[in-house]
């Protein structure tokens, strides 16, 4: 027998009264990987000591106070306080940008509160502002996975009016596909680097010898002062082979890449700072270790998110300049160094302090010859910086930099 449904006329729109069940059909419709629905279906669990709801939330147009996760933050002022919570999602789509940061906002705010989200599929994974999204959720303390067999069969026993679930088709292989792809978005943040690919990402040689790779765009940065974090974040850079199907792979240069993973990783980083929601009258200094220098828009990004964080302090230490011949790019860096920024090459120091910080090295230190060499190198690496940020530029060493040697 089925549970007795409340009418509608007794809820609010998009709100189902708690232990209300779906049908197969609309659980189908909202929860299997291979279909795409417009609408964001939510089930909730929430424990607690003595207390156990089982609401269901449903978008109610495309506004954002509209989505299934507003309506939840609205619904939840409503339960009595308790000292700890516990909370489930089952949800047919992450979470949008825009819901995250309130999401992740409300979890900051109730420190009783635990929450782990199950998700169907990713909302528009591809964009941007989405991943960091789901960034901004578990630096906030939510636990993020993509649904399996398991939690299909738990959701359905909660939240659906038969008691067996039959698995749909290639079920366990769309959650495969949809696993990796989350694992991809968090894969772009790391708390550390392995030992192998420190020496690979940040050896900062002019040109590669064979056999070549991809030096991609990594940033690990350390924020000291009263709220203490770090983290490293890494784009790879797109490969020139991708726009000239001509060139041979073997002779691929990392020197030559668009500015896309370059850009990718600094917006990772404000994000990340943003979403930490520094204490504006404390002083708070960020120290970041950079393979490649900022591409003229993310050095505009730097510059915008320090104007609107007047408390915060940013040192910049990087590897390698990024197109360091093109004028628009060594006039992002001037832009850096004049809204304050320290701007510098990273020397034997720097590499390792890095290594020390930010390298799984299992208590091993970085071997001396090959800070020596990276020391070494860094030097011509320097004299380049300097004439950038020069006020009297050294034409003669730019008309040589233009020639790309």
């Amino acid at each position: 027998m089925h549970p007795p449904r409340t009418t509608r006329s007794t809820r609010a729109p998009g709100i189902r009264e708690p232990m209300e069940r779906l049908t197969p059909s609309t659980f189908k419709h909202h929860f299997d990987p291979q279909r795409f629905p417009k609408a964001t279906c939510l089930l909730v669990r929430v424990e607690a000591p003595n207390l156990l709801r089982c609401p269901i939330f449903e978008n109610k147009g495309f506004m954002p106070l509209g989505h299934a996760e507003v309506r939840f933050l609205t619904w939840w002022s409503k339960l009595p306080p308790r000292e700890y919570y516990q909370v489930t999602w089952y949800i047919s789509w992450s979470p949008c940008s825009e819901c995250a940061v309130k999401v992740a906002t409300f979890l900051k705010s109730h420190s009783n509160v635990s929450l782990s989200i199950f998700a169907a599929r990713l909302h528009y994974h591809q964009e941007l502002k989405n991943r960091l999204g789901l960034h901004r959720l578990v630096l906030a303390g939510a636990k993020i996975k993509i649904m399996d067999l398991q939690d299909f069969e738990n959701c359905w026993r909660n939240f659906v009016n038969l008691p067996t679930f039959q698995p749909w088709k290639k079920l366990q292989e769309n959650c495969r596909e949809w696993t990796i792809r989350l694992q991809g978005i968090f894969r772009n943040a790391m708390d550390r680097l392995t030992s192998e690919t420190f020496p690979l990402q940040f050896n900062n040689m002019h040109r590669l010898k064979k056999p070549y790779y991809s030096r991609d765009a990594y940033l690990c940065y350390r924020l000291d002062g009263p709220q203490s974090a770090q983290r490293c974040f890494w784009y790879k850079m797109k490969e020139e082979k991708e726009g000239n199907p001509n060139l041979p792979t073997e002779t691929l240069d990392p020197a030559f890449r668009p500015p896309q993973a370059v850009e990718k990783v600094v917006c990772h980083f404000i994000h990340e700072i943003e979403s930490l929601d520094l204490d504006p009258v404390r002083k708070h200094s960020i120290t970041c270790y950079c393979t490649w220098s900022p591409c003229p828009l993310a050095a505009e990004r730097l510059v915008s998110f320090l104007k609107a964080h007047r408390h915060v302090s940013l040192a910049l230490f990087t590897a390698r300049l990024y197109y360091h011949w093109r004028g628009g790019h060594q006039e992002g860096l001037r832009l850096l160094a004049k809204a304050g920024v320290h701007v510098a090459v990273m020397t034997g120091k720097e590499f390792a302090d890095c290594w020390e910080t930010f390298v799984d090295h299992q208590g091993k230190p970085c071997a001396p010859d090959v800070l020596h060499a990276l020391d070494s190198r860094s030097e011509s690496i320097a004299r380049r910086l300097q004439r950038i940020l020069g006020d009297t530029p050294n034409l003669l060493a730019e008309a040589f930099g233009d020639l790309q040697l």
